[in-house]
């Protein structure tokens, strides 16, 4: 059993690729997730700091002041940072109630009718935008024009005022806003995926994915002993997840471990799928090939080995079946598959009479099971 569970434990490559498909749909979604990672922290920006457009700026707002200047809309605040300098930072309305709050206090503490103020500091998750030289400097002699006004700049800064103020503006948008649909959609594909591996890994760590070749042996009343006879000397065929006992031809599909016995096999061969792939679905843009195993058995159905889609693989499996039990007919002559599509029983008849005969020969009493036994199925 320790060699059936070991090759169960190839399903562990299955979450592998998942957990990996999960991290690259997370990284599609990094300008979403710049918002959590600013370059730039709102208490080291000074009015000499250079930073690039559509850099990210993070960072406690502890104060505010509005300025006149109005977006269509939003509006600009004045914000601290660095140790004695300004940045204005814009912010639409629908985002702008706690940024009122906080200039409504502040005013409130300059003007001596507070104290001390007492609201939350915001987290600002800004960047520096895209925006026309014209635009900007308009935004920045609106500014100056109200440091004369008000009279901020004589209470509370030394010399010229705009030397203070950071050249350039930030937008402040909620974390909401830095997500696009496109990286809401892909968000939730990789968590999807995320899930699917950690569920694939637990259904494999817990042995659930052996359970139909288990029942399997159970119908044929072989017990964990019994079990590690059968594959003592057993190995897995190379560059697949095919193991070939005395009696059961045993793989993966999907993260499940399938057995058969091979008396139940009557027939082995070759599938190849042609999938052709076109761009805009019009244009050609070339083919790709898939080669696997089918196996048909004594009631009709097929099951499917996957082998990674390449042809020596699968024809070696093929060869490998032929090998190791020579009463399933590996044939793929025109003159097979027309006996598989038209006369069934024909098929049967002729795999039965290859069997009795290599039966007769071989003396081969490991193989020997009565037809209409719990092995005449395909458990997949």
């Amino acid at each position: 059993m320790k060699k059936i569970k070991k090759l169960g434990r190839s399903a562990y490559v299955l979450s592998v690729v998942l957990f990996i498909a999960g991290i690259f749909c997370l990284l599609l979604t990094f300008s979403g997730w710049r918002a959590f990672f600013p370059k730039v922290d709102l208490s080291e920006l000074t009015a000499q700091t250079q930073m690039k457009e559509k850099t990210v700026v993070g960072g406690k707002i502890t104060a505010l002041v509005d300025c006149p200047v109005v977006g269509d809309e939003g509006k600009f605040y004045l914000a601290p940072c660095g140790t004695e300098d300004y940045v204005l930072i814009y912010v639409s309305d629908k985002d702008g109630k706690k940024f009122e709050a906080l200039c409504d206090e502040t005013v409130a503490v300059l003007f001596g009718e507070k104290d001390s103020i007492t609201s939350k500091p915001i987290t600002l998750r800004g960047y520096r935008p895209e925006m026309k030289a014209a635009s900007l400097q308009k935004v920045m002699d609106i500014t100056e024009e109200w440091f004369e006004d008000s009279g901020f700049a004589d209470a509370y800064i030394e010399g010229d005022p705009m030397n203070h103020v950071v050249p350039y503006v930030l937008v402040h948008e909620p974390v909401a806003k830095w997500f696009g649909t496109r990286d809401y959609i892909l968000l939730i594909v990789g968590l999807v995926i995320f899930a699917c591996s950690i569920a694939n890994t637990f259904y494999v760590l817990t042995g659930r994915n052996l359970k139909k070749a288990k029942a399997v042996f159970l119908a044929d009343g072989l017990g964990d002993a019994d079990l590690e006879a059968e594959t003592a000397d057993a190995e897995v065929i190379k560059g697949t997840h095919v193991m070939l006992t005395p009696r059961y031809v045993i793989y993966t599909a999907g993260s499940d471990v399938v057995a058969v016995h091979s008396n139940n096999v009557i027939w082995a061969y070759m599938f190849h799928q042609i999938t052709q792939h076109k761009l805009y679905g019009i244009v050609p843009m070339g083919k790709t090939h898939q080669y696997s195993v089918r196996y048909v058995v004594r009631n009709g159905n097929v099951g499917e080995i996957q082998v990674g889609g390449a042809e020596k693989t699968a024809q070696k499996v093929i060869e490998e079946l032929g090998n190791k039990y020579p009463q399933i007919i590996t044939e793929q002559s025109d003159r097979i598959f027309k006996l598989a599509s038209q006369d069934f029983g024909a098929l049967l008849r002729e795999s039965e009479v290859k069997r009795q005969r290599i039966l007769g020969i071989t003396n081969d009493t490991t193989n020997n099971e009565p037809e209409g036994s719990a092995h005449d199925r395909v458990t997949e």
